[in-house]
This record gives structure tokens, sequence and C-alpha cells, in this order.
């Protein structure tokens, strides 16, 4: 049976194999397209809908059964 540390390396290992850029030309122009969609990002607006409490939190867990 497999510990956490053991889980969690073989997580890491299968990402750090299929999550890797081919060559540093690509991670750089990726890292440029990156930044410069990044800084005009403002994201959603913070309204009242996004608002919640414990009560409707509890709510909606209780209603998961």
């Amino acid at each position: 049976m497999a510990d956490d540390g053991q889980i969690a390396e073989a997580f890491a290992d299968h990402f750090r194999k299929t999550c890797i850029s081919l060559n540093e030309v690509q991670n750089s122009r990726l890292k440029s397209q990156y930044a410069d969609r990044r800084k005009d990002y403002a994201g959603d607006p913070l309204t009242d809908m996004y608002i919640f409490d414990a009560e409707l939190l509890e709510a909606v867990c209780c209603n998961l059964l």
C-alpha cells in the first residue's frame, strides 16, 4: 500500500513528464503571450451574487446527501 508521500510523488512525476514544453523558445513565447494577456485582465466583477455565509454553505452541503 502506498503512503501519502509516494502518491504525491507519483502525481508530481506524472505532471512533470506531461506538462513540459519541448524547448526554451516555445517556453519564452508562451510566457510572453501569457504576460501580454494578463496585464489587462481584470476578472469578473465581484457582485452580491458571489457572497455566501456559513448558513448557505450548510444548506448546500446538507442537500448533497
